[in-house]
């Protein structure tokens, strides 16, 4: 039995160097007091793309990992479309099952990481490998962005990979089954731009903050000590050493006790005159209130994801239920944007699978799952609203329009006006409601005849 071994472009699984890098300490005091992330931040250069940077930032600040992973399944799942019955089971079986890098598998799988390293990133990048005798694909990969290095020479665009630990590149020149996904390019430049080139400063302000409330509480919830003893009479410089020394040592004791569940007093003296005192450090000292500042970043950040605050549980940011739902048409809007861009990749791989399948004679697409921010209740409750709201406005056209207010062409104009019934003519809703309208009027007619029968 033969084995097709994959030829893939990019390389992958390379080991990484060993070698650890020196931590810069800076030169001052107190540079504990740092963020775990601040030597990271120093190596940020305006106007540069930092790929290691904003790892650093979804690390750092939970918030932008939740928008980050809500932004990638909101794009969704897809499924194929074609007249086809076997072309379209052919290829619901390969988005269901193709091998993707090492272990996963589904064609999902393989969009989801493309996306997730495009927003991040700005780039992301991802290759087809077939088999060896070009029968079948073998898996799909996806590739660090941060190793990927975006060359234009005449024209030409090339991709180099820098892998760490190895000093050759490798250079790619045959961009043929490469993909390259950004969702931001400005000024013709081929390399994207990420969801959080505007963070840095803001992000290391936000870490800032946070790193400060550690040391406050710190300094709360485990003080530090400070005994004070004046000497009294007959004491000199030596005794009252002992006499601080002494209450330190029972002060330790105390709290070692404490922490197995017992107590221990503590006991200290001076001779006539003197005096002890044992004060917490930095306890007349009061903590700023630091919401408003917190909040006042957090925005700016929340601003950047283009999200609703009311999906990070900040409920009391949304003021209107007019403003969430503006709010919600603009993710939809930005969603679709993106799965345009997909479209072309996810097509391509379709198509050459089909081509080595030998199955090109059909036409094929996909069509993506709506995209649904509202849980089912509250979307059935929105439907029922808008229903009981165009029932109302039928039936008083509809009475209008018997009373001879209005005909037939402006009660057809004013329905389409509201989004009620479509532009075609031969509209089935705009059937039943004339069907509608003509057994009222027979009614009416009845109901008239009646009267000028009995009512006198």
């Amino acid at each position: 039995m033969k084995i097709n071994i994959p030829l893939p472009k990019f390389i992958t699984g390379a080991k990484q160097s060993n070698e650890n890098v020196a931590r810069r300490y800076l030169g001052r005091m107190r540079s504990e007091y740092d963020t775990p992330f601040s030597e990271l931040f120093s190596t940020y250069h305006i106007g540069k793309i930092n790929m290691d940077l904003y790892d650093g930032i979804r690390e750092a600040i939970p918030l932008m990992d939740v928008a980050t992973t809500k932004l990638v399944r909101l794009i969704g799942g897809f499924r194929p479309v074609c007249e086809n019955e076997q072309t379209r089971k052919e290829l619901e079986k390969f988005i269901a099952g193709v091998k993707v890098n090492h272990l996963q598998k589904g064609l999902n799988s393989f969009v989801s990481q493309l996306a997730d390293s495009a927003i991040v990133k700005g780039m992301g990048y991802g290759e087809l490998v077939f088999n060896e005798s070009l029968t079948d694909v073998y898996k799909l990969q996806n590739v660090k962005a941060n190793y990927v290095e975006i060359k234009s020479k005449q024209g030409e665009i090339s991709l180099i990979q820098h892998l760490p630990g190895i000093v050759a590149q490798n250079v790619i020149t045959e961009l043929d089954n490469i993909f390259c996904l950004s969702f931001d390019n400005r000024d013709g430049n081929p390399q994207g731009y990420s969801l959080f080139y505007s963070l840095p400063f803001m992000s290391q302000v936000f870490t800032r903050i946070f790193k400060s409330i550690e040391n406050a509480i710190w300094r709360v919830g485990d003080p530090t000590f400070m005994v004070i003893v004046e000497g009294g009479e007959g004491m000199d410089t030596d005794d009252s050493l002992e006499v601080a020394n002494n209450i330190q040592s029972q002060l330790t004791e105390s709290f070692t006790a404490r922490k197995t569940g017992k107590v221990q007093d503590v006991y200290g003296g001076t001779s006539f005159g003197g005096k002890v005192d044992v004060k917490v450090l930095g306890a007349e000292g009061q903590i700023m209130d630091l919401e408003i500042p917190t909040r006042t970043v957090l925005e700016q950040l929340v601003t950047k994801t283009e999200f609703p605050p009311f999906m990070f549980g900040l409920y009391k940011w949304t003021s209107t239920e007019r403003m969430s739902t503006h709010q919600n048409d603009m993710i939809v809007a930005n969603i679709q944007e993106n799965r345009k861009k997909l479209d072309p990749i996810i097509n391509e791989i379709l198509e050459k699978f089909l081509i080595v399948k030998g199955l090109t004679a059909h036409d094929f697409g996909i069509e993506w799952n709506p995209v649904n921010l509202m849980d089912e209740t509250e979307k059935a409750k929105a439907e029922y609203l808008r229903a009981q709201a165009a029932e109302k406005i039928y039936n008083r056209l509809i009475n209008m329009m018997l009373d001879g207010v209005i005909d037939e062409t402006q009660f057809k104009d004013e329905l389409i006006n509201r989004g009620l019934l479509g532009t075609k003519a031969s509209n089935a809703p705009l059937t039943r409601v004339l069907k509608v309208i003509e057994k009222r009027v027979k009614e009416k007619q009845a109901i008239d005849m009646l009267g000028a029968m009995y009512g006198k």
